[in-house]
């Protein structure tokens, strides 16, 4: 299942919610363990820059996750300064900035945004993505869903594919 997340759409939503609460919006996306997950950011660029993706967890200061130096008359180009998973496809244009991650897994989970660089300074999209998983569990004979995933669902899945061979 291939799972679009437009951010585009909702941000006129999303905007009144951050004006009202003086916080930044979070937007959750709940996938399941294999979807692929694409994550839009609208802007207006014109002049070349860097513009990257970041992923934060509870356990990690927020770390790059791809990278592009943005030119409007020719191709971008990937960062050399970031090391960026065969995974995951950044792709740019002066309207848009989309982040496909491919097979998520939980590894996946945690909060993305979006930041342009400025000058010397980078500026932050004003709302963020939260990425959870949902796994497919077995208990006392019944099948539900967790919204819950961890090493338990990773070893359920890898159980579930050695009896469909």
């Amino acid at each position: 299942m291939k799972v679009t997340f437009p951010l585009h759409v909702i941000a006129g939503m999303v905007c009144i919610s951050v004006l009202i609460s003086l916080f930044h919006a979070t937007l959750i996306l709940v996938a399941e363990p294999g979807d692929d997950v694409t994550l839009w950011y609208q802007h207006e660029q014109t002049t070349p820059t860097y513009i990257s993706w970041f992923k934060h967890t509870d356990s990690s200061v927020p770390v790059y996750i791809s990278c592009q130096y943005f030119r409007n008359n020719s191709a971008s180009s990937h960062c050399s300064f970031v090391n960026q998973s065969k995974r995951t496809v950044m792709s740019v244009n002066s309207q848009y900035t989309s982040l496909t991650i491919t097979a998520v897994n939980p590894t996946d989970s945690g909060l993305y945004y979006c930041g342009i660089r400025r000058g010397s300074q980078i500026s932050f999209s004003n709302y963020q993505i939260l990425i959870t998983l949902r796994c497919l569990l077995h208990a006392d004979g019944s099948v539900y869903w967790s919204d819950s995933c961890s090493h338990q669902c990773s070893s359920f899945h890898a159980e579930e594919e050695k009896t469909t061979q």
